[in-house]
């Protein structure tokens, strides 16, 4: 594919994410970040942003997102970089090289909690 737009409102409390694994999961295609894309709040308020197949794989967004305040996320992965828009403004953008491929992704997209990386806030 020639990429996505992600979508997502969220508030996220930032005080409850487990310092040991450090991120809370926002959504997540693929088994899990090793087999997909992923978008990740860090317990400091910083976005992780993770692409399966291109270089750079992720992007630490030094957003500093503050505890339990409601963001309208969007994401834009094209070809050749990703754009980050919060609350309607461009706060971050990167360029990547790769291949985006997840035809062959037999898991569904998961919004919140994955495997130990638990979500506390609201996905409305």
């Amino acid at each position: 594919p020639d990429g996505f737009k992600a979508t997502v409102r969220f508030s996220c409390d930032l005080g409850k994410i487990d310092r040991r694994t450090r991120f809370g999961n926002l959504f997540c295609r693929g088994a899990d970040f090793h087999d997909g894309y992923c978008v990740m709040v860090r317990y400091d308020g910083f976005l992780l942003v993770d692409i399966l197949g291109v270089d750079p794989q992720y992007y630490m967004h030094p957003t500093k997102l503050e505890s339990n305040l409601e963001y309208l996320l969007e994401l834009y992965v094209t070809k050749t970089s990703v754009r980050v828009f919060i609350d309607g403004k461009e706060t971050g953008s990167f360029c990547h090289e790769g291949t985006l491929d997840y035809a062959k992704k037999s898991a569904p997209l998961t919004i919140g909690s994955m495997g130990g990386y638990a979500f506390f806030g609201s996905l409305p």
